[in-house]
């Protein structure tokens, strides 16, 4: 896919691609570590495709409280901007769980 200004892979492709390569990469060595995806993880296109997949999920609110309506309410650029800057100050940090989630799985 083809953005139709730009002849660059749409960033839908380009987050794939770097989901690829990681997956190649951890099946060829399973005792590799990634220690340098942070960078990765904060680009545009990987946090829109994150997104992307919590709505697509309808994702319920996290152990921030936050939910796909809050989010949708004041802005998703905004909140992904928020999100990107927090990430890259190294500032944000999960909070932790006060009961584990159930899945499902047995």
């Amino acid at each position: 896919m083809v953005h139709a200004r730009q002849s660059q892979p749409h960033p839908r492709e380009k987050s794939r691609d770097l989901q690829r390569r990681l997956c190649l990469a951890a099946k060829k060595s399973r005792s590799r570590r990634f220690h340098a995806l942070y960078d990765r993880i904060v680009r545009p296109d990987v946090l829109w495709r994150a997104w992307e997949e919590v709505r697509a999920n309808r994702g319920r609110a996290g152990v921030d409280g936050v939910c796909i309506e809050d989010v949708e309410r004041d802005g998703v650029e905004a909140y992904l901007a928020g999100l990107a800057a927090d990430l890259k100050a190294e500032v944000y940090r999960v909070m932790p769980q006060s009961e584990p989630r159930k899945t499902g799985h047995a």
